[in-house]
């Protein structure tokens, strides 16, 4: 079995890593450095600029603007299987699907995992060890060949694969994905000038890691209704503290508190 990976950032760095001794693999980017990093670290069999056929699984890891245009110049190369990883699903699943062969079978793949670094320097086969996968057919349900998507997604190292429908998936990932990217943008950006370095903790560098990462823009954009209403919430759980502090109420402020904590737990 031969899988192409297309596109040798971070996130196609890391399958390629990952999936050494399970297959075949090709890789394939635009980037000279990064097809020569790819054949260098052993990650790559083979390395190409463009798509050639014969691949039996195709996997797509490219930003949301580029998946699309990628699918279309690529159909009739893409094998009997066709993957992407595109974090935003709602209008670009229906499209891809509806321009593939009936050869070949599309399965949506969005892996739950990643860091601040970006490119193929930066990619590691442990990225997705115990990371969730989650797969997002037209109709939300498993499609024909799940058993082997779950068979690699294992070997990769994924602890959960969850199905769901492409509007479901964008509804849900706005709140546990693109709003935390947000929120630590947000938290940069209030900070004062002239800060000490002893001023920073941990708790700040945790909260701000991933206000750096690439791509975000893009899906912010693409999934513009559910990240907006992300956002109105946490303004709004946001001023209700504010305002419990501003109202020197502390048993109303342990209460809140004491909520958020639980859903942690």
């Amino acid at each position: 079995m031969t899988i192409a990976i297309v596109g040798l950032g971070l996130m196609g760095g890391s399958f390629l890593l990952a999936l050494r001794g399970y297959a075949r693999l090709w890789g394939v980017d635009i980037n000279p450095e990064a097809r020569e990093a790819a054949l260098d670290s052993g990650a790559a069999d083979a390395v190409f600029e463009t798509l050639p056929p014969g691949a039996d699984i195709v996997l797509a890891c490219l930003p949301p603007e580029a998946t699309l245009p990628f699918a279309e110049q690529s159909a009739a190369r893409l094998g009997s299987l066709f993957c992407e990883i595109s974090g935003v699903k709602g209008r670009l699943v229906p499209k891809i699907a509806a321009l593939l062969p009936s050869a070949t079978e599309y399965i949506p793949l969005h892996p739950m995992a990643g860091r601040e670094a970006s490119g193929f320097a930066a990619a590691s086969p442990r990225l997705f060890a115990g990371a969730g996968l989650l797969v997002t057919p037209p109709d939300g349900k498993p499609p024909r060949r799940a058993a082997l998507i779950e068979r690699t997604a294992r070997y990769i190292g994924f602890s959960d694969i969850t199905y769901l429908t492409p509007e479901e998936h964008d509804r849900l990932v706005s709140v546990t994905s693109h709003l935390p990217h947000l929120a630590a943008a947000a938290l940069r950006l209030s900070l004062p000038e002239n800060v000490p370095p002893a001023c920073f903790g941990g708790s700040w560098r945790d909260g701000t890691r991933v206000a750096d990462a690439e791509g975000f823009r893009s899906l912010f954009m693409e999934n513009r209704e559910h990240t907006v209403r992300a956002a109105d919430r946490l303004i709004e759980e946001l001023r209700a503290l504010r305002d419990t502090i501003a109202a020197d109420a502390p048993e109303a402020l342990e209460a809140l508190l004491t909520a958020a904590r639980g859903v942690k737990e």
